[in-house]
């Protein structure tokens, strides 16, 4: 059963507060018979815990000491107990005293009572304790009542402000390593007092109580004395304290760790995240914890992610590189594949991915765009070279003449225009396709006109022919036989006569200009040979 310490005089009740409040807890064992008070004067002999107002939280309990029971106070007190500590006990203490708590070990006032024998045998409960740090409390040969002690030349932290404490010494102490004596009675020289670090914890041995009892604690320095016995031994902190200490460091470099990740800094995350896992255990050590363990989970698969997280960096940089070099398709799929490893681990730097992946996504665009436009105008740039060219073949047809030719070159010259929507080449084209349709109207000659000039001709020179025959003298010839008629030579082929062969030629100069088809060059031809 665990209760409030309810005999002091002014007493706060709270909560264990956190390293760096005030309030300290100091846990009063009774789980082994422990006697306090001065057996022959209890109305008179209360312990001085009022001395030291709101500073401790004060609390008895007559529970087994088990270390979950001790773990978050501060201090121990343990005094004249009656029934030894078993070796589990032991243990369990010498944990509370690794991890930071302080423990007073201290004998009864006034022993030789007929309550309380003075024989070392009644020594032996505490000394099954003691013992194990290196003191035995034994029963002293003398009895001295109101002993002044003189402090000489002693610095220890335990002795500051002191020169004089009074006390009746009913036993002594034997001190061993680690433990080192403090106070003596400088007649006998027997110890009365004396301290051990061990651990992280303190340890102060008192051989009577009556340093912290009404009204001793008032003689002489015996206030101060009994002061900075609790402030030494409180001040490491408990395992509380320590456990506390540790899990928030622990805690702190957890989240520093996620701030490196997040940054893309996974080499710093990994060794913040070690140094974390070392403060986290040294928590569980102390005593368990599920926020330390849960802590501790964090930070080892955080370490795991570390990893993944170079790797998706090391991609990051490659598509940043391939970026800044213009490859932004092999930048693209770089960084895609890193946005899915940061991920995977919840790591911030995915954004990044996805806004370089966007820009790069952005500038395939423009340069698409301008390679279109750059296509186009190429296009644009050919079909004007290539319209300007048919037009300048019309105009030179034109010239020559060829009227059909140029007609043609100006219409395809003038789609072309039409295509580039340019209104002034377009509107110069119509005006040389309407030229042409005129000169055709003024040069144009049907077939059956020339093939009726053709007969005229023809006609008029064979009469004019026949008319010449006809004009020739006769010579009479002389009378007598008719001679032999001589054999008739073959006949030579008859030449072309000048007015067909200029037909012919006209034929086909009217070809060569384009004026008739190459058809009709054909049919009008074959008359004029027939005739």
């Amino acid at each position: 059963m665990c209760k409030r310490y309810l005999v002091i005089t002014v007493l706060v009740l709270a909560m264990a507060q956190s390293v760096s409040g005030a309030e300290k807890r100091v846990l009063i064992d009774f789980s082994h018979d422990e006697r306090i008070m001065d057996p022959l004067s209890a109305a008179d002999s209360l312990p001085c815990f009022d001395i030291f107002g709101d500073t401790y939280e004060i609390v008895e309990s007559d529970d087994q000491i088990t270390y979950r029971n001790i773990q978050d106070f501060d201090m121990l007190i343990i005094c004249q107990p009656r029934d030894k500590f078993d070796s589990t006990e032991i243990e369990i203490i010498t944990r509370f005293l690794n991890n930071g708590g302080g423990i007073l070990l201290l004998v009864a006032h006034n022993p030789l009572s007929g309550e309380w024998a003075s024989s070392d045998l009644e020594m032996v409960p505490i000394n099954s304790l003691s013992s194990s740090f290196g003191v035995e409390f034994i029963s002293s040969n003398q009895l001295w009542v109101n002993t002044v002690i003189q402090v000489y030349g002693q610095t220890h932290p335990l002795l500051e402000n002191i020169s004089r404490v009074n006390s009746g010494c009913y036993g002594a102490l034997v001190v061993r390593n680690p433990s080192k004596g403090l106070l003596y009675v400088e007649k006998q020289k027997e110890c009365i007092a004396a301290y051990c670090e061990y651990g992280k914890g303190r340890i102060v041995y008192l051989a009577n109580s009556e340093f912290i009892l009404h009204p001793y604690v008032d003689n002489l320095d015996n206030r101060q004395f009994i002061t900075n016995v609790f402030n030494w031994l409180t001040e490491p902190g408990g395992p509380y304290q320590h456990q506390k200490g540790s899990l928030d460091r622990g805690r702190d470099l957890v989240q520093k760790g996620e701030e490196h990740m997040n940054a893309g800094d996974f080499d710093t995350a990994r060794s913040t995240f070690m140094q974390a896992i070392n403060y986290l255990e040294s928590a569980l050590e102390i005593y368990e914890s599920d926020t330390a363990l849960n802590l501790l989970e964090r930070a080892n698969s955080y370490i795991t992610n570390c990893g993944i997280g170079e790797d998706a960096e090391d991609l990051y940089r490659e598509g940043e590189s391939l970026s800044e070099a213009g490859d932004f398709s092999a930048a693209i799929a770089k960084l895609e594949e890193a946005q899915s490893l940061f991920q995977s681990i919840n790591s911030r730097r995915s954004e990044d991915c996805a806004s370089l992946i966007q820009e790069c996504t952005t500038k395939i665009e423009g340069i698409t765009e301008q390679e279109t436009a750059e296509a186009l105008e190429e296009e644009q740039e050919r079909v004007q070279e290539w319209a300007d060219e048919l037009f300048n073949e019309g105009m030179t047809s034109f010239d020559q003449e060829e009227y059909n030719a140029a007609k043609t070159k100006f219409e395809e010259a003038l789609g072309l225009f039409t295509e580039l929507e340019d209104e002034e080449k377009i509107a110069e084209c119509r005006e040389q396709i309407a030229s042409c349709d005129e000169a055709l109207e003024t040069t144009q000659i049907s077939p059956m006109m020339i093939l009726l000039l053709l007969t005229v001709v023809i006609v008029g020179a064979v009469i004019g022919a026949v008319y010449l025959r006809t004009r020739r003298p006769v010579t009479e010839k002389p009378p007598g036989p008719k001679p032999a008629r001589p054999a008739r030579p073959a006949r030579p082929v008859k030449p072309a006569k000048p007015a067909e062969t200029d037909a012919l030629k006209m034929l086909q100069a009217r070809l060569a200009r384009g004026e008739i088809t190459k058809e009709e060059y054909e049919r009008i031809k074959s008359v004029i040979e027939e005739e």
